[in-house]
């Protein structure tokens, strides 16, 4: 319980640290757990958070449902999600053909996406990539 109301003290007080403190909040948990993703949605909301930058870092199905592990950086800013592909990602292609072999550190150019949240989850989608730089 104390670590959860000392995360949540320095989520909140997230806006107030400066930008680089932001890589050792992320560092410390695990990139599936709530409040991770929750942070990480307010991080790269955020205005101090610019020209992010999208790597794939691993390939896993869950449920025959597609995921990619994305790194994602940016000034003082180094993370890690789960990332869901919808069947329509044409061109994502060619990673999921080879279930991310050969792909790994890739950049995903423009990589945009979407997220959705309840009380207990949640998920990123991948919405676009324009492109895939190995």
């Amino acid at each position: 319980m104390l670590r959860l109301v000392v995360f949540l003290f320095v989520l909140n007080a997230c806006n107030e640290l400066p930008y680089e403190n932001h890589t050792a909040l992320f560092e410390k948990q695990n990139c599936e757990d709530l409040l991770y993703k929750q942070a990480l949605v307010k991080v790269v909301k955020s205005d101090s958070c610019r020209k992010i930058k999208y790597f794939l870092e691993g390939y896993r199905e869950i449920n025959g449902q597609p995921q990619l592990l994305i790194k994602i950086t940016a000034d003082g800013l180094n993370a890690n999600v789960w990332m869901n592909i919808p069947n329509n990602q044409l061109t994502l292609h060619p990673l999921l053909k080879n279930k991310g072999q050969g792909y790994h550190g890739a950049e995903l150019k423009e990589l945009a996406y979407s997220v959705i949240e309840d009380s207990t989850h949640l998920d990123f989608f991948i919405d676009k990539v324009e492109g895939i730089v190995d």
